[in-house]
C-alpha cells in the first residue's frame, strides 16, 4: 500500500534501481548453475560497462544543475522527468552482455 503514496515524477528513479537489481538477480541465479568458468569477453564488457554507465546517468543528470546552484536548489526539487530512452538502452545493453555471458557458460543438467 505504500508504494500508491509515491508520487508519479518519481515513479522511475524508484523503479529503474528496482529493473536493475531484478536483472542481477535473475542473472545471478542462472550463474550460481554453471559450473565452468564465466568470462566477459571485452566487447561484452564494454558493452555492459556503457549500459552502467547510461543508466548511471539518469540518476545522476538531474542532480548536476542542483549542484552547480548550491545547497539551496536541494531544499526545494521536485524531479520533473525522467530519462526513459536512455535508461531503457542502457538497462537492455547491460541485459543482452549479460545474456551472452550467460549463454556462453555451459549448464550442468
Amino acid at each position: 500500500d505504500v508504494l500508491f503514496l509515491i508520487p508519479w515524477p518519481w515513479f522511475g528513479p524508484w523503479i529503474a534501481p528496482v529493473l536493475i537489481a531484478l536483472l542481477f538477480v535473475i542473472w545471478g541465479g542462472w550463474i550460481l548453475l554453471v559450473t565452468s568458468t564465466v568470462l566477459f569477453s571485452r566487447t561484452m564488457l564494454g558493452l555492459f560497462m556503457l549500459g552502467t554507465l547510461m543508466a548511471l546517468t539518469t540518476f545522476l543528470w538531474p542532480a548536476v544543475p542542483l549542484l552547480i546552484k548550491g545547497e539551496e536548489a536541494f531544499v526545494h526539487y521536485q524531479p520533473e522527468t525522467f530519462m526513459w530512452s536512455l535508461f531503457c538502452l542502457g538497462y537492455l545493453l547491460m541485459a543482452i552482455s549479460l545474456w551472452r555471458v550467460a549463454i556462453n557458460a555451459h549448464i550442468d543438467t
